[in-house]
């Protein structure tokens, strides 16, 4: 007989609402949970796909493997594996030091709400700093921003809140990130509907450009290039927010003289874009009531990513574009509630201090060194040389930017262990690999969507 379970998808930071229709333990249909505070009934193709995935459309291991001599695998119990592997562990540090074991996480931990912190307090407690993880493959930028730039606490608005949305190299139509993650078809109905001002740099036509009143369809690249032209046209008319960048902006001549020669004639002939369109998006985003300024991965992972990231923010910077003191904020968390402080954090260039690849000048950011650099702390001799590595729910055997220098990297390891319910092309280097349950098996909260969607709770702004 079926039964209704209510849960969230685990496939985005959006934790869409969802109702299952169970039958003998098998999820036999899905749809959008109408109850829920924030979907209300909206869910995504990435939803229905979810329970494709959980009910085997992709080969899904049941059981761990450990890799024979022959190269092939045979199964193992994970109690015996994990033995195994804790025994190879404690042989490798006692040899050679705890910096021997690295772990990388992939993108699947983010939505495992134990499996994460359990995962990061197991690596320190090894005493390793060889922490790696997909954000520094393709968030890079942002982090390199806030932590060089600094950072406004009250952080940037909402698309419900303004009326001049920028969006650079991102589509969170389909993506469901940035600026609108809860049903975004609605929200940019609803922020078309009521005025709203979109603005899109993107080389494609994407979904979220079809919204655009303005698209800067650029050559690929560009986007630096764009930005420090809306800059340039903004400081050049005086549309600067002046009272804000008295109080919280430094630097502001120094930036002045750094955009003065991106014209807009330049800056066209170089993107490929007419000057009215860059004339035009300047003037929008400037003169708005409220607006914001955001990136995605296309930017990220363009050339000049930090470039073009930190001028991205400092337009934000620039018009003052961050909730000021009593504004609403519409997303205060619900697991770890804040209030939020009208002030700027300063920047702190974490990678030129404290504990640092053994293979570059490089520390770490946010408590990471850049995956980049994996491979080679794997492969240059060395005392501390990594000859263990944990990969969690992630697939770097690909996802890196020289897949093959990183499979010979990974078969010049000690021990590659993947915990991974698919086969992956990591998973296949593995000496081991550890079947874990599917998210639709074990009991979970939405932290990972806790600051990114719309709730019905609301918090006021404080002044500092």
């Amino acid at each position: 007989m079926g039964n209704t379970r209510q849960t969230f998808c685990r496939n985005c930071a959006s934790s869409c609402g969802l109702e299952f229709e169970v039958d003998d333990n098998v999820i036999m249909s899905v749809r959008g949970d109408p109850k829920h505070e924030m979907t209300r009934g909206y869910y995504c193709v990435k939803g229905q796909s979810s329970v494709e995935l959980h009910n085997g459309r992709e080969a899904r291991l049941t059981k761990s493997l450990k890799r024979l001599p022959s190269g092939n695998f045979d199964h193992i119990d994970s109690a015996t594996a994990v033995a195994e592997i804790a025994a190879q562990l404690r042989e490798l540090i006692a040899a050679h030091g705890p910096r021997s074991v690295a772990m990388f996480k992939g993108t699947g931990a983010y939505t495992n709400t134990l499996g994460l912190p359990m995962a990061l307090s197991w690596l320190d407690a090894v005493g390793s700093p060889n922490h790696f993880s997909t954000m520094t493959i393709d968030q890079s930028a942002k982090w390199v921003t806030t932590l060089r730039m600094g950072y406004f606490a009250s952080g940037v608005r909402h698309i419900s809140e303004v009326d001049a949305l920028l969006l650079a190299g991102n589509n969170p139509l389909v993506s469901h990130l940035t600026a609108a993650t809860t049903n975004p078809i609605k929200a940019f109905r609803e922020a078309k509907a009521r005025g709203a001002k979109i603005i899109v740099i993107d080389p494609r036509r994407t979904e979220t450009a079809r919204y655009a009143d303005v698209h800067l369809q650029c050559r690929p690249g560009a986007d630096a290039a764009i930005c420090a032209v809306l800059l340039h046209v903004i400081l050049s008319n005086g549309w600067e927010n002046k009272a804000f960048c008295s109080r919280f902006v430094a630097n502001l001549d120094v930036l002045r003289e750094s955009v003065a020669s991106f014209t807009p004639e330049y800056v066209s002939r170089h993107a490929d874009v007419p000057v009215t369109l860059l004339l035009q998006a300047a003037a929008i985003f400037a003169q708005a009531r409220a607006a914001t300024a955001v990136s995605g991965t296309g930017v990220c992972m363009a050339a000049h990513a930090n470039l073009a990231d930190h001028l991205i923010e400092s337009l934000n910077a620039v018009c003052g574009t961050y909730r000021k003191a009593g504004d609403v904020v519409p997303a205060c968390g619900a697991f770890f509630p804040r209030n939020y402080v009208e002030k700027v954090l300063p920047g702190f260039r974490s990678w030129e201090h404290g504990v640092k690849c053994r293979t570059a000048d490089i520390g770490q950011l946010f408590g990471e060194f850049p995956t980049s650099l994996l491979p080679d702390e794997i492969l240059a001799p060395g005392p501390e040389k990594i000859r263990a590595l944990i990969v969690f729910a992630g697939n770097p055997a690909i996802a890196l930017g020289q897949p093959e220098k990183t499979v010979a990297a990974f078969k010049d390891l000690d021990l590659l262990v993947t915990i991974d319910p698919r086969m992956t092309e990591t998973a296949r280097l593995s000496h081991y690999v550890i079947a874990p349950t599917l998210p639709f098996e074990r009991h979970d909260v939405s932290t990972v969507g806790d600051y990114s969607s719309s709730a019905s709770s609301l918090s006021i702004r404080r002044r500092s």
